[in-house]
């Protein structure tokens, strides 16, 4: 909630890994001594003495994580209820988890996330003419100004609607016209993968994937599904890690990464390499500028298979997979055969 530092965004404040309290399957997670006294009381289920507390990525004790003689334990914050949390080194490691650049070089969430969450194109369309009713399966905004607005004038007939005004939230002045936003497709569904700012593989989703369009007073369109451009010219379309709230204990099988272009950021797209990484056939699902868009990829490709970025990450060291990194995971190795046959072994389907 805050830690008396200034971030440009909020993701540079998460100070709490899965590590931190989950250890590795190597070493567990880092403590210090603890005695601070605290208020005994029966009812508070938290021993008023511990040897250890648990700290964060950051270094902040994590007051209500203790290591006691049996473990480590979280006490719930709302109920004082006593939680075992489970330890990687106490307990016999999956395939998985044998496999060292899965610990070393991708983040918890990037297997253990059931699906991700993704909206595609974020269209913000600014009208100055009343024209509500093809708003209205739209209605829900999340912009309390956009939502009063339509709910105040859908019910009525059309020759009673009022024209359209906004507050600017900045400098409080009021002005005609308003912003509506909607998105070209949102999905649930697998993953897309790059590396975050420490280098290590996340999930990515759509971020600030802007189309504007402007429709004035008379009706006539100024700006017709315009995309932001960099100051080399190239498209403005966000794609940055992130951490879903879909964590279960099972993770992500071999090919929800490996051997997957759409998972790698290379879009949907049907493409294969030989066992040296050389690429032998590849071609997308959809062309979008054949179709009249004006993107040369479609809204799930962040890279090329040349490594070049299509889309940017606003995260500071975050971006696409390298092209040697695409290639390896591109390249059905012998390597890879091997852990995939253990892996289905593992689980008794091979």
């Amino acid at each position: 909630m805050g830690d008396g530092r200034l971030y440009s965004h909020s993701m540079e404040q998460v100070a709490v890994r899965c590590q931190d309290c989950h250890g590795t399957p190597w070493k567990g997670p880092r403590t210090k001594p603890f005695q601070q006294s605290i208020n005994p009381s029966k009812s508070s289920g938290i021993n008023s003495y511990a040897e250890h507390v648990v700290l964060d990525s950051k270094g902040n004790p994590l007051n209500h994580i203790r290591k006691e003689s049996k473990g480590i334990f979280l006490y719930s914050k709302l109920s004082r209820t006593k939680h075992l949390v489970p330890q990687l080194k106490e307990t016999p490691p999956s395939l998985s988890h044998r496999i060292p650049e899965h610990i070393e070089k991708m983040e918890c969430h990037s297997c253990h996330a059931l699906w991700s969450y993704q909206d595609f194109g974020f269209h913000l369309i600014r009208e100055d003419r009343a024209d509500y009713q093809k708003w209205g399966p739209l209605w829900l905004q999340n912009d309390p100004q956009v939502q009063d607005l339509l709910g105040n004038n859908l019910p009525l007939k059309k020759e009673q609607w009022t024209s359209p005004f906004s507050r600017d939230y900045l400098n409080g002045n009021v002005s005609s016209g308003i912003w509506y936003a909607g998105w070209s497709y949102r999905r649930l569904e697998s993953s897309i993968f790059g590396l975050n700012e420490r280098g290590r593989t996340s999930i990515f989703r759509p971020f600030h994937q802007f189309v504007v369009s402007q429709v004035n007073d008379k009706g006539r369109v100024l700006l017709d599904s315009q995309m932001l451009k960099t100051k080399d010219g190239k498209l403005g379309l966000g794609f940055n890690p992130y951490a879903p709230h879909t964590i279960r204990r099972e993770t992500l099988r071999c090919e929800g990464c490996h051997l997957n272009p759409r998972a790698l950021g290379l879009g949907n797209r049907i493409a294969q390499s030989d066992n040296k990484g050389n690429l032998r056939f590849s071609s997308p699902l959809t062309n979008p500028k054949d179709n009249g868009l004006n993107r040369p990829f479609e809204w799930e490709a962040i890279v090329d298979w040349q490594g070049r970025p299509l889309q940017l990450q606003t995260r500071p060291g975050a971006g696409p997979y390298h092209q040697n990194e695409l290639r390896r995971l591109m390249t059905p190795s012998k390597a890879y055969k091997g852990y995939y046959t253990l892996y289905y072994q593992e689980k008794g389907l091979y």
